[in-house]
This record gives C-alpha cells, structure tokens and sequence, in this order.
C-alpha cells in the first residue's frame, strides 16, 4: 500500500469510472475526472514526481474510458495531449 497522493487518486479515478452507471450525470463525471486527471498531473509536475509504468497504465484507462463517454469527440485532444504526457502509448 502507498501513501502517495497520485497512487491514491488513480484509484479512486478508477472507481469513479468503474462506477459509472450510478452517476446521476455520466457528462458531469466525465468533466470531473478529467479536471482530476489534470489536477494530478499538474500536481505531480509541480512536485517533479513521477508515474510508474503500473500506474501510467492505470491512468491511461482512465483517461480512455472517460474520452469514450464524450461522443461529440471534445475530448479526444485532451486525452491524447494526457497519454503523451504520461507516456503510455
């Protein structure tokens, strides 16, 4: 088990997307796991940490899953802009 902050979040990111049929709003989740994504990955930044591959991994689903519930394809430059940063291509 870990105590840093990003492994965390990925897995509560994992759950949010996991979970997704109870949301009352599958738009309005979509937004707040990509303002997530984007919070850690600025966070990280700030911190000059970084993501194991397990992790990127992880990640990378998440941002995946999340672009795939957006069908007017707005978020598809977010999440390719995200895997290039976290490398998981």
């Amino acid at each position: 088990i870990s105590t840093e902050p990003e492994f965390s979040t990925v897995a509560v990111l994992e759950s949010l997307v996991k979970n997704r049929g109870a949301a009352e709003d599958p738009l309005q989740l979509a937004w707040m796991v990509r303002k997530s994504v984007d919070h850690l990955l600025a966070g990280m930044q700030n911190r000059g940490a970084g993501l194991g591959p397990e992790h990127r991994t992880r990640l990378r689903s998440v941002v995946v899953e999340a672009e795939s519930w957006i069908t007017d394809g707005s978020f598809a430059e977010w999440s390719a802009e995200i895997r290039r940063k976290i490398g998981a291509d």
